[in-house]
């Protein structure tokens, strides 16, 4: 039994949601490889097969061994519609594209994608002749939630759009603070110490042993100036964080290049000290006398105020101060989201809370090292 071969419209279904999630992986992509795609499904190649779609995409998108992971992953976790169900959804497409342009539905009765939500209309009181529904220039969109994934919070809207692509796009993400940005902030945080292998020539000594024995038979040497600092990095991996985890990757791999004595970061989930890795007596004594680092929301992304919460962050600080540690904390979300969450009686503790920005992690690199 042969298969009837499906348009590319329905084909091109599932791909943007890879490319999507490809692009949330770290993939080096643009729009111009998206519009690859789907030219490739109008030529002819990939059709409705899953097989040869997964086999499409990592001809088209896969760089790296992550890439074909992903590419696999998605595959293996679509359900293939029924074929009746299949059908309908073809014929809908083929009396769509067979319209005339002014019969066309507008943004309201758009058809969305199998699952997604129905759109609602900006202002169901104004009649449909009021809006230039024949104009091929007016835009069209959908706004969708996406749904929430496990351990991701909650869903955000996007904007199901098709606008005209007159180039190529980057679609990568920026984060708050690029490496080089974070590297020369972590060497700002020195405490130089002569430690080591005497290697280096101490010249005042030296001229001062040939004054006293009026001979000098060998240079005095001294050890070599090392940077001694520590610094811990805590950061929240609670579902409240989830925009920010690609910037606090960002930040975990640019401690490599911070020149720093002692450098690590270590995730919790909304209270700092509670690591996976270490147990926080063994943390504290590796890190003691160094400076550390909180970024968390505190609460304020969902305006939660938890008793708790404050009860024990304020017992980590302070085991943190005799243990001789500076501590700021870093919260992603505005200063006026504090108000009302836990994160206003986090900063009473008291404990220096800054938003999340260059200037404000400048600052709070200074403090760290005791310059201001």
């Amino acid at each position: 039994m042969t298969s009837t071969p499906q348009p590319a419209s329905v084909a091109a279904l599932p791909l943007l949601g890879l490319f999507q999630r490809l692009i949330e992986r770290g993939a080096t992509l643009g729009g111009r490889d998206y519009l690859d795609g789907l030219c490739a499904l109008e030529a002819g190649y990939g059709g409705c097969d899953p097989g040869r779609l997964r086999r499409l995409a990592e001809i088209l998108w896969a760089r790296t061994e992550e890439d074909h992971r992903t590419i696999a992953q998605w595959f293996a976790a679509i359900t293939p519609l029924p074929e009746p169900a299949l059908a309908d959804l073809n014929e809908q497409l083929r009396q769509l594209e067979d319209r005339p342009q002014s019969q066309q539905p507008g943004p309201q009765s758009m058809p969305s994608a199998p699952g997604a939500p129905a759109p609602v209309a900006a202002n169901p009181g104004v009649a449909d002749a009021a809006t230039p529904q024949d104009d091929p220039a007016t835009p069209r969109a959908l706004l969708a939630i996406a749904p929430a994934s496990t351990g991701q919070g909650l869903g955000l809207p996007r904007l199901e759009a098709n606008p005209p692509l007159l180039g190529s796009y980057g679609l990568q993400p920026r984060p708050v603070l690029q490496m080089r940005q974070l590297a020369l902030l972590w060497r700002r945080l020195r405490r130089n110490q002569r430690l080591g292998v005497k290697q280096e020539l101490d010249l005042q000594a030296s001229l001062r042993a040939r004054c006293e024995q009026g001979v000098l038979l060998r240079p005095v040497l001294r050890p070599c100036r090392r940077n001694t600092a520590k610094l811990l990095i805590l950061a929240d991996a609670s579902p409240s964080m989830a925009p920010w985890l690609p910037f606090l990757k960002v930040l975990e791999a640019s401690l490599a290049h911070g020149r720093l004595g002692d450098a690590a970061l270590r995730w919790f989930v909304n209270v700092p000290g509670t690591t996976q890795q270490l147990s926080q007596q063994e943390l504290l004594r590796r890190f003691a006398g160094g400076a550390v680092l909180v970024l968390s929301d505190a609460g304020s992304a969902r305006g939660l105020q938890s008793r708790r919460r404050v009860r024990r962050t304020k017992a980590f600080l302070d085991t943190a101060a005799d243990w001789g540690m500076q501590v700021v904390w870093i919260n992603p979300m505005p200063a006026k989201r504090w108000i009302g969450s836990s994160a206003a009686q986090i900063e009473e503790g008291p404990v220096l809370m800054l938003p999340l920005d260059e200037a404000n992690m400048a600052r709070a690199v200074d403090y760290l090292r005791g310059a201001c």
